[in-house]
């Protein structure tokens, strides 16, 4: 199950490569008919586990980005977005130094996506 490989990371992270860390961090944003989607908590869980292990974070979260602004947003994550955004800011000190500008960078740009107030 998708949270269940999330939640497993924290518990010992020495023990996941990069290719799992990656894989985990689009699982993580991206759902099965790869739209946008996410969890608020699963970003404080998980996000800081997954880059903090991997030895390019920041490429890591430039791929994420590049995955995620091509993709259109689930319904769910266009209904709670500020909840995932949130969450996001509130990682964002706790990733490894390489990842933090390129975290930041990948939150202005889902805000561009915003959709427009009905």
């Amino acid at each position: 199950m998708r949270i269940e490989g999330i939640e497993a990371i924290p518990m010992n992270p020495e023990h996941w490569p990069d290719e799992y860390r990656g894989g985990a961090l689009h699982g993580l944003f991206l759902n099965e008919d790869g739209q946008v989607f996410t969890y608020p908590y699963a970003i404080d869980l998980a996000v800081p586990a997954l880059l903090n292990g991997h030895t390019a974070p920041g490429r890591l979260v430039q791929d994420l980005t590049s995955k995620l602004t091509s993709a259109s947003w689930s319904v769910s994550f266009q209904n709670a977005y500020q909840d995932a955004f949130d969450a996001m800011h509130r990682t964002t000190p706790t990733l490894p130094e390489g990842a933090r500008a390129p975290w930041t960078k990948l939150i202005e740009e889902l805000k561009h996506f915003v959709p427009d107030a009905a």
